[in-house]
């Protein structure tokens, strides 16, 4: 039994997720009075120790053996883990990481003024995972547990990791019917995301319950053409590389929602890119290469 939660209990005060209650005795004027605090019940899942890692490194870049003839990306790894403790009532159990797409902001320039550009906005938050079972819980990194006491506190090391690239990077491109033929000038990315961990009881569909989230981590990287690696500025957000958690009721980007259906991030990444795509095609105007935009705040 955790004292914090039998201490609530015995001070009358309520803890979320903890049901406490009192057994009583007849007293000699016949009124009940209360003789021992009843163990409290666990209703839902609760965070007892431990903290997610959030860990960005830099990124590995390629490119081709000649400047501008093929395809350039830029691959950031973001390493998720957990080492901790959860308290969990009686019943099957799943517990896991999962991603969410906060913003993520790309643009391309070529050198006739042809400008490919897509964002994920901010609001709605996107669940990222690109597991083939096409579950909530990040590339399947989740333990299962079945529980048959009221009480149970289990420890967990749940560890995974992200490469968020790009495709169709390329260093030609043609648009308004072939007409008009370009080299890449540079290309930039903002990518910002959050991480959860989350227990769900008795499998898909189940109740979903976060028990601890983190704040918005992520990269920005500017890239510019060369052979072999390409010329790449690299930042990581926070730029200090530590990333706050924080427990529910949520505060953070968290509070803005889970959604656990609909489309995952990647599916509405790649209508995006296609859309982007379809709008350069049919551009057929020259102009000057715009320069890069300014960073944006979270960057600096």
């Amino acid at each position: 039994m955790r004292d914090d939660l039998l201490d609530g209990c015995l001070g009358g005060s309520r803890v979320p997720g903890v049901i406490c209650g009192s057994r009583y005795t007849r007293n000699a004027k016949g009124g009940q009075t209360p003789s021992k605090p009843v163990a409290p019940v666990l209703t839902e899942p609760r965070l007892h120790s431990g903290n997610l890692g959030i860990e960005i490194n830099k990124p590995r870049s390629t490119g081709p053996t000649h400047a501008n003839y093929g395809a350039y990306d830029v691959i950031p790894e973001i390493d998720i883990q957990f080492e901790g403790t959860v308290i969990l009532p009686e019943g099957f159990w799943e517990i896991g990481l999962l991603q969410f797409i906060w913003n993520d902001r790309i643009r391309i320039m070529y050198s006739e003024g042809g400008e490919e550009y897509w964002e994920h906005t901010d609001i709605p938050n996107a669940l990222d995972n690109d597991d083939v079972t096409k579950d909530i819980f990040f590339k399947g990194t989740r333990s299962f547990l079945n529980l048959s006491k009221p009480f149970n506190r289990e420890q967990f090391s749940l560890r995974t990791s992200d490469r968020p690239g790009i495709k169709n990077l390329v260093g030609i491109k043609k648009r308004c019917n072939d007409t008009i033929v370009e080299t890449l000038v540079w290309a930039e990315r903002t990518f910002l995301a959050f991480a959860v961990l989350a227990c769900r009881k008795n499998g898909k569909g189940g109740p979903f319950f976060p028990v601890l989230a983190t704040q918005l981590y992520g990269f920005y990287w500017y890239l510019t053409p060369a052979a072999v690696e390409p010329n790449v500025e690299w930042r990581k957000i926070p730029h200090t590389g530590t990333v706050g958690t924080e427990r529910p009721p949520f505060q953070g980007p968290a509070r803005h929602g889970l959604p656990l259906d609909g489309k995952l991030a990647n599916d509405i990444g790649e209508e995006l890119q296609k859309t982007a795509e379809q709008r350069f095609k049919v551009d057929c105007g020259k102009r000057l290469p715009k320069d890069s935009i300014e960073l944006p705040h979270w960057v600096h």
